[in-house]
């Protein structure tokens, strides 16, 4: 074999062997993709079905939220509709009771002129009737009709909150607090009791709905003060997780641990029950600070003073340096 042709077998040989690698290089590439696509069209199957789960969660939450808001309506009409129902015969017990002390006071004038012809038992038993068991009996039966006439219009103004559009815009906390206090002067004064106001902000909130928040916890504050002790009351807020938190401490008597569960609950009153009140003013707040999409909160300790929290979600800053006009009151 001459020189040539074996060089030609040579240049051929590593021609064929260039191109045999050519082609296991290619098909190499092409199993990868392959591999890569069912890799992807399993992906994709896989977030076809989460969506789908997704899309059946979101509707599915979506109609117990629908059930929940009928079954509010439901409560609150029924709410409304028991109440004017009571009324009715409330109003009928307070007129035959009206009735009832007039006769009595028609009755004990020709009474007291055939009372010294009975026999003496017989005369002192009915005087003590005519003085004092009628007229407490009348009194208790009065005082009964005024306090269940007050539950009525707690449930009532209860039944109406879920129904009052909120109306948002932004609310100087500092303005609103300030004027709350301004109107309980008399007994911040009376009380001598030191108010701080911390730097509050300015938020974006239903002006009515959150002057009554602020107006139950400030006035609760003040009415369960310890008269043995100077009594401070401290408003303060801070920002936490996009939310402003709203505290409004006191140095009162405070709450036992085992009645916190309660303090929120329609008609629950705790502790000693020595102030006036149906037990409505904090299931008001609570409904209220919901309705805003908030929530609220209580920590106390017996004897030291109780703090009541509560967040106003997706606050509106109206100044760079919210409650710059802080200070005491």
């Amino acid at each position: 074999m001459s020189d040539d042709l074996r060089r030609q077998l040579q240049e051929l040989r590593d021609e064929n062997g260039r191109l045999r690698n050519d082609l296991e290089h290619k098909a190499e590439i092409a199993t990868r993709a392959l591999a890569s696509y069912q890799q992807r069209a399993l992906h994709m199957e896989i977030i076809r079905q989460q969506n789908d789960d997704l899309e059946a969660l979101a509707n599915k939450l979506e109609r117990y939220a629908a059930e929940l808001q009928e079954s509010n309506k439901d409560v609150m009409s029924f709410a409304y509709i028991i109440s004017h129902d009571l009324r009715a015969p409330l109003v009928s017990i307070k007129g035959f009771s009206a009735e009832l002390s007039a006769l009595m006071k028609d009755l004990n004038t020709p009474l007291q002129k055939h009372l010294p012809g009975l026999d003496p038992a017989d005369r002192e038993e009915i005087e003590s009737l005519m003085r004092e068991d009628v007229p407490a009996a009348v009194n208790f039966i009065s005082s009964s009709v005024t306090r269940m006439d007050r539950l009525i219009d707690s449930i009532l103004n209860f039944s109406r909150l879920g129904r009052r559009v909120l109306k948002p815009e932004p609310l100087d906390m500092h303005g609103a607090v300030s004027a709350i206090l301004d109107s309980l002067t008399h007994q911040i004064t009376e009380r001598r009791v030191e108010v701080e106001i911390d730097a509050l902000p300015s938020v974006t909130a239903d002006r009515l709905a959150m002057e009554q928040v602020l107006g139950n916890l400030i006035d609760n504050a003040l009415k369960y003060l310890d008269p043995a002790r100077p009594g401070r009351l401290k408003i303060a807020a801070e920002p936490r997780e996009g939310d402003m938190v709203i505290h409004v401490r006191d140095n009162g008597r405070g709450i036992a641990q085992e009645d916190l569960p309660k303090v929120f609950e329609i008609f629950k009153r705790v502790g000693k029950q020595d102030v006036p009140g149906e037990g409505m003013g904090l299931a008001y707040v609570k409904a209220l600070v919901k309705r805003h999409g908030g929530h609220i909160w209580c920590e106390s300790e017996l004897g030291k003073g109780t703090t009541f929290s509560f967040t106003i979600p997706e606050m509106a800053r109206q100044s760079d340096e919210p409650g710059a006009h802080g200070g005491l009151s």
